[in-house]
């Protein structure tokens, strides 16, 4: 668990930001995104289409889904933390440390996987909407092209927009 605490506090203060009020869709995601980000380099989560990768097919890593963690990271996480988890980990025997590795890799790769799928766009019953939110802010709109913006944004609310 210690291994795990400097994480929980990271993921704690961004659920704090994200309970503001005044925060925009794509600011949310903005946050969301942020977050994921320090996770996914700590861990050095490979994510995508490691199903037929030789990378992921060694006893080195650890699989789930479309993810990989090399074993190694879990273990430099560990001894990174402090001198007291270091020696917890070193006092466990091998399968009791491979147990341990299993476990923050399942809560690493379960974690990755719960804010990737975080929406916060909601339909009418408040339940999320299938497809991600069209980019709000004026920022994120500059940085379109034309085209993009009329596929993605425009054509998706022609309907709505008609009506005025």
């Amino acid at each position: 668990m210690y291994a795990m605490a400097p994480m929980i506090d990271t993921i704690n203060v961004t659920l704090a930001q994200l309970q503001a009020r005044s925060l925009l869709i794509g600011q949310q995601e903005t946050l969301v995104q942020n977050l994921l980000n320090p996770i996914i380099a700590i861990f050095e989560i490979e994510i995508g289409d490691v199903d037929g990768g030789e990378a992921c097919e060694d006893d080195a890593y650890v699989q789930q889904g479309s993810m990989c963690i090399p074993a190694v990271a879990i273990v430099n996480h560990i001894e990174n933390q402090s001198s007291f988890t270091r020696d917890c980990y070193k006092r466990l025997e091998a399968a009791n440390q491979q147990d341990m590795i299993n476990h923050i890799t399942m809560y690493a790769m379960a974690l990755i996987a719960g804010l990737q799928s975080v929406k916060a766009e909601r339909d009418g019953n408040n339940r999320a909407l299938d497809k991600d939110a069209p980019p709000v802010l004026l920022a994120q709109l500059v940085k379109l092209r034309h085209g993009t913006f009329l596929k993605d944004v425009l054509d998706s609310f022609q309907q709505h927009i008609s009506s005025f």
